[in-house]
């Protein structure tokens, strides 16, 4: 059976130098006597970054990137400019460090469906229909990856890399009716299928079931008939609660 484990990308260090703001605080030293199962206490530091990146992410939901400030982070989270600088140099860097925090939680959802279904018809089913279930569940997720993905390919590369594995994985096994030279193509039509879809979302009242008929057009594209993909993606549907409980997520 082939391995559909996907590798965990850490987009910490991938990300402008700015982005990553840890890197400037030296971790203390761990006392020999520390306990490994010791509940990590956060330092006030920590807190404070914390709580920036919760500020950040609250804005993305409200306004554009563009629009953004620093003006903007320090009154949402209720700290002066001078805070907000001391902790992120540019919006940019405040944005790139909350994309991580959310990004690597959505990708690790996949990766963990993936490594107990071995059908990657509803691998790439269950992508499409958690980054899509986002536009109710996780707003913020999903406003982020509207609004700051596009910009950011650190962000798509990221994502393009674990649906990628899936699809290679899915032609390998002649599940999807389609050449290896055409992946490009098709994770940019994923990409942007995705993305219009999680902002009609977002925007519009009634959209009646628009996730649903999403999932199957991508199926479709892959090669599987409409009554299979219909089939997986009404399956998917059903059992996602129960899948992200089994996952813990």
């Amino acid at each position: 059976m082939t391995d559909m484990s996907i590798p965990s990308y850490n987009l910490t260090y991938s990300l402008k130098p700015e982005a990553n703001q840890m890197a400037k605080f030296p971790k203390s030293e761990t006392s020999p006597d520390k306990q490994p199962d010791r509940p990590h206490i956060y330092t006030k530091w920590e807190r404070t970054r914390q709580s920036l990146l919760i500020a950040t992410k609250q804005l993305v939901t409200e306004k554009d990137v563009d629009a953004i400030s620093i003006a903007d982070i320090a009154r949402s989270a209720n700290m002066s400019r001078g805070t907000v600088y001391n902790y992120f140099e540019t919006v940019e860097a405040a944005l790139a460090a909350a994309a991580v925090e959310l990004i690597d939680e959505f990708a690790g959802r996949q990766r963990q469906y993936a490594e107990i279904e071995t059908d990657p018809a509803r691998v790439i089913a269950y992508g499409v229909y958690a980054a899509l279930i986002n536009a109710f569940d996780n707003q913020t997720l999903a406003w982020f990856y509207v609004r700051y993905a596009p910009r950011s390919p650190e962000v798509q590369a990221h994502l393009d890399a674990v649906m990628q594995q899936i699809l290679e994985k899915g032609i390998a096994e002649h599940r999807f009716s389609l050449s290896q030279s055409r992946i490009p193509a098709i994770i940019i039509f994923i990409r942007g299928a995705v993305m219009h879809a999680l902002r009609t979302l977002l925007e519009t009242e009634h959209t009646d079931h628009l996730e649903i008929d999403i999932v199957i057009l991508v199926l479709m594209t892959l090669g599987l008939p409409a009554n299979e993909a219909t089939t997986i993606t009404q399956s998917i549907a059903a059992d996602f609660r129960q899948i992200a409980t089994s996952l813990n997520l």
